[in-house]
């Protein structure tokens, strides 16, 4: 069933508990194409502006230039000064943010069985990755459970967002036509047929404890489309792509273990 005021159904979330990830694309894409095209127009405003930077992490890792967007962007009473002196988002790219902060409360409502009490970061993150066949991000995994002694103190801090999460979500806002590879490309970043792009999602290790496979599924990204994955089990990458590509992410906070189906109360 789908909830009346959401787009993620029990058989989403049934999904995503079996397999960690799971992609509402097609039939199920969250965003139509007129309000695509606006938030993607909204976009070139972040850069005359000059929100986009670099991540922290070093250009060996990734490649791309974030922009952190919140709802409160250019609002007078914005806790952050430094918000209060934004142009606010524009109703298109407000839309997408707060369906990306809602995931979390359709996810308790209909009882997500792995973890729940889930809260979400007033940030949001927006990645453009050039359209140059060459940037990408490197294996990884969202959540960190490193210790202490393995990143020493000030990586330990630094890592402390990183040891909360439990699910990232994420919207792509590239054009709906982008076009899938006919072959997967190589994770070394060598040109191939199609857009590329796509997020190569590794597939977690079994229940049994077993080590996990190299299998993997590639989800591409198609503007409107809506990819959710446990941030604790799937490791990912960004493949490169001949278009630019842009992806708006919420990282999700929880209590690990099940909660209760709210769905019909």
């Amino acid at each position: 069933s789908r909830l009346a005021s959401g787009l993620v159904t029990s058989a989403h979330v049934r999904d995503l508990e079996q397999h960690g990830f799971v992609v509402l694309e097609g039939r199920d894409a969250v965003v139509k194409d007129g309000v695509l095209a606006a938030a993607r127009a909204e976009v070139s405003s972040f850069f005359s502006s000059g929100r986009f930077a670099r991540s922290v992490n070093g250009k060996s890792v990734r490649q791309d230039l974030v922009c952190w967007l919140r709802e409160t962007d250019g609002a007078p009473g914005a806790l952050d000064p430094d918000e209060r002196h934004l142009k606010p988002l524009g109703p298109e790219m407000l839309h997408c943010v707060r369906l990306l902060r809602g995931i979390a409360h359709e996810l308790d409502l209909l009882g997500y069985s792995t973890s729940h009490d889930h809260q979400v970061h007033q940030q949001l993150q927006l990645g453009f990755y050039p359209g140059d066949n060459q940037s990408g991000y490197v294996r990884h995994l969202d959540h960190s459970d490193r210790s202490l002694f393995d990143l020493g103190l000030l990586g330990w801090i630094r890592a402390g967002e990183r040891r909360k999460r439990t699910l990232t979500a994420i919207l792509y806002l590239n054009d709906p036509a982008w076009s899938p590879s006919s072959v997967p490309r190589s994770a070394s970043g060598a040109p191939g047929d199609g857009d590329g792009g796509e997020l190569r999602c590794y597939h977690a290790a079994c229940d049994s404890g077993q080590p996990g496979t190299q299998a993997f599924t590639d989800v591409v990204p198609t503007g409107g489309s809506l990819l959710i994955f446990d941030a604790r089990r799937i490791e990912h990458e960004v493949l490169s792509s001949s278009r630019d590509r842009f992806a708006l992410t919420c990282w999700i906070t929880g209590t690990l273990g099940p909660g209760k189906d709210k769905s019909q109360t």
